[in-house]
């Protein structure tokens, strides 16, 4: 800060000397004016993590690690994020998306973002120099627009737990459908609240919903020894509801039942 002196004279000075003037200089004062403010520098835009943008997925390029190029790989993988705006908890939702459009996974995180939460449960640190974590920064400073801008209304029940099962996962599931189902039990039966699946009755204890088309089902059961067994499973609905799969990357297709 600069500081400003006013110099104010104590007393008059008399000058006895020929020809001057017996009038004292008036006092010097200092300038009491408003220096010009400094301009500040303007803030820098940020630059946009992804390497391009198509009808509202966002193309991200992963780096290659030092073992791959010693297999001889020279570019990354491309990865498709597609950003679903805030949900009803204000959190930041980004869907990853197949090359066909089609949404494989969904994570989650709030702003400061600390910790991502993927649709299926697990939590990784937030870090920018990753994938998923450049593609998060994007959405936080503004670079992303929210697909079909409506991504708030579809988020705001998600994630959530039910007590039954949804009516678009429910019916018969088998990877063989051409004899309409009928030569063998189908590999899965969902009803409200059973699971089928072969021979084993499973009774639906809760259903934790990740989306419209993504849920975890938990259920119990007896084995042959009278003990109480519990699991977990992991379904997807794909081809706009005529196919089941598992939440988790690479697991078989299960196609509709024709009567169901």
């Amino acid at each position: 800060m600069l500081k400003r002196f006013v110099c104010i004279a104590a007393g008059f000075v008399l000058l006895s000397s020929c020809g001057q003037s017996d009038t004292a200089p008036s006092p010097t004062v200092a300038s009491t004016e408003t220096e010009p403010a400094m301009a500040l520098p303007a803030a820098p835009v940020p630059t946009p993590n992804f390497v391009q943008e198509e009808n509202g997925t966002y193309f991200y390029v992963t780096a290659v690690s030092e073992e791959d190029r010693k297999k001889g790989k020279a570019v990354g993988d491309v990865i498709g994020f597609r950003y679903l705006g805030k949900n009803n908890k204000a959190q930041h939702v980004l869907a990853t998306v197949s090359d066909d459009g089609q949404v494989i996974s969904k994570a989650y995180c709030s702003e400061p973002c600390a910790l991502i939460k993927r649709s299926d449960g697990t939590r990784i640190v937030y870090d920018p120099s990753s994938i998923i974590g450049a593609a998060f920064q994007d959405a936080m400073n503004g670079l992303m627009k929210a697909a079909n801008g409506k991504s708030t209304a579809n988020e705001a029940n998600y994630p959530r737990t039910v007590s039954t099962i949804p009516k678009p996962f429910q019916g018969a599931w088998d990877e063989l459908t051409q004899d309409g189902c009928t030569d063998r039990e189908p590999r899965f039966v969902l009803q409200a609240t059973k699971l089928y699946n072969f021979e084993v009755q499973w009774d639906v204890t809760k259903v934790d919903l990740f989306s419209a088309d993504e849920m975890d089902l938990h259920t119990t059961s007896k084995s042959d020894d009278g003990n109480q067994i519990n699991q977990v499973w992991q379904f997807k609905l794909t081809d706009g509801g005529k196919s089941l799969t598992s939440r988790k990357p690479g697991a078989p297709f299960f196609r509709r039942c024709p009567s169901t």
